[in-house]
């Protein structure tokens, strides 16, 4: 699966969940994504883009914030939805699985 390839959660991912996280309790759509992206540093941001994580913010269309929980809803390509929560605090990401 996309995510599992692609998810791997480093200190500066956290800094970026976490910055996420502090909007509490909200629905981010793709371009609110995109803005809190380009807010972290530059040095930073270049090696999230050139990495990983990178391709699955560009693929992420929503994400969902319930502190300490943010939840990305990934579109990797036409037909493929993959879902992935992170707790911010705990370090853990997890693939979610539709029923």
């Amino acid at each position: 699966m996309f995510v599992e390839k692609h998810v791997i959660l480093t200190l500066e991912n956290v800094l970026d969940f976490e910055r996420i996280e502090a909007k509490a309790k909200r629905i981010l759509q793709h371009h609110h994504v995109i803005v809190e992206f380009e807010e972290i540093p530059e040095e930073n941001r270049q090696k999230l883009v050139d990495g990983a994580f990178g391709e699955v913010l560009r693929y992420t269309q929503e994400a969902i914030v319930l502190p300490p929980w943010v939840t990305l809803a990934v579109h990797p390509r036409p037909g493929v939805w993959e879902y992935l929560r992170a707790n911010v605090h705990a370090l853990v990401v997890e693939e979610l699985q539709c029923s």
